[in-house]
């Protein structure tokens, strides 16, 4: 917890994808909770190579741009700026990145006027952006499904 903002993070995911194909993440994603808000943080790893890593996990072929590099905050939370679409969240929970995204993810959120929601979330962009919010988990399973 930062003790400036008394926030604590409340999860942390990366994509599945990546490990089931033997590739380092290249972007990690914290819930943040603090008393009355909440939020996403993004992190990606910096660039790295293989000759700089002495643990011997060298980035090599197949391994991913980032493999051997530090994590770097890219969008802290709370942001600096908020954007046009930026929601205010009262709480938020556990998220799961979409199977097989490497950028959209689901995140149990209860919005500032006290709806519990699930969040889809897109963190390809330099802010993490919300797509849109649904009323149920069924709601998103079906969109998600006639997207697919």
């Amino acid at each position: 917890a930062d003790p400036l903002c008394d926030c604590d993070v409340v999860s942390l995911m990366a994509p599945e994808a990546n490990a089931r194909a033997g590739l380092f993440e290249d972007v990690a994603v914290a819930v943040v909770q603090a008393p009355h808000d909440g939020g996403l943080a993004v992190l990606r790893r910096a660039s790295g190579s293989a000759d700089d890593d002495e643990g011997g996990r060298g980035g090599g072929p197949g391994r991913g741009s980032g493999a051997t590099g530090a994590w770097q905050v890219e969008t802290p939370w709370p942001p600096e700026k908020p954007t046009s679409g930026w929601k205010r969240l009262e709480k938020v929970s556990r998220g799961e990145f979409l199977h097989s995204s490497v950028s959209l993810l689901a995140l149990g959120q209860i919005s500032a006027l006290g709806s519990c929601e699930v969040g889809l979330y897109d963190t390809a962009g330099t802010v993490p952006r919300q797509l849109t919010a649904f009323a149920r988990h069924t709601d998103l399973v079906t969109d998600v499904c006639a997207i697919s």
